[in-house]
């Protein structure tokens, strides 16, 4: 089942606005809590190893079940996870958890794939 090109494009915009809003919410997490450093470290560890990888895996598999390429579904999150805190605040984020969010968004992407192409009996 082909999608709309327009479609499809508007999903994968759709997708990298969505995880730029999430990092722009959570790039000013420690200005919100900044007489309480113990709070605003622990909402970031929580976002960096948590929250943001396991929504870039999904959107990743949504996106590529939506119809859009799995080369290009998982690129969103981990360039908007990497670009956005560095414009705003001057600094990259961990590289682990760069890492982490890439790796996921990639297997996201490859599962969206899959099941696109063998769908759900799992037959050709």
């Amino acid at each position: 089942m082909k999608r709309n090109r327009l479609m499809i494009l508007v999903a994968w915009i759709a997708q990298a606005v969505s995880h730029a809003a999430v990092a722009v919410a959570f790039a000013w997490i420690p200005l919100a809590f900044v007489d309480r450093t113990d709070i605003a470290r622990a909402i970031g560890a929580a976002y960096r190893w948590g929250l943001y990888p396991a929504a870039s895996a999904a959107s990743a598999y949504l996106a590529t079940r939506f119809g859009l390429s799995n080369y290009l579904s998982w690129i969103a999150p981990p360039v908007a996870y990497a670009a956005v805190p560095w414009a705003m605040i001057g600094f990259p984020p961990d590289a682990g958890a760069m890492f982490l969010v890439s790796f996921l968004s990639i297997l996201g992407a490859a599962a969206g794939d899959v099941r696109n192409r063998f769908g759900r009996d799992g037959a050709k």
